[in-house]
């Protein structure tokens, strides 16, 4: 990793957000971070519109996911979207 690129600077971002948050939960190993995702550099303006929108709607598409046990069984007739679409 090249000292003051980006990829630097997150790790050590990520490095100081853990240390913090294992001395606030008292639990040294915890983990935080999410495992097996990727970095992804934004490179226009749709890209970024798509991305927000994803963002703001996934909450709601969480209500209806078939992953979420609390969505229930009858899923598929209420699958407004195409999970392909996604970023």
């Amino acid at each position: 990793m090249r000292p003051h690129s980006l990829a630097s600077w997150a790790s050590g971002f990520k490095s100081a957000v853990t240390s913090r948050i294992r001395k606030y939960w008292n639990k040294p190993h915890a983990g935080v971070w999410q495992e097996d995702y990727f970095e992804h550099i934004i490179r226009d303006e749709d890209e970024l519109f798509r991305i927000r929108d994803y963002i703001l709607s996934n909450p709601v598409r969480w209500k209806l996911d078939r992953e979420n046990p609390e969505a229930g069984p009858d899923l598929e007739a209420e699958w407004p979207w195409d999970p392909d679409d996604a970023p």
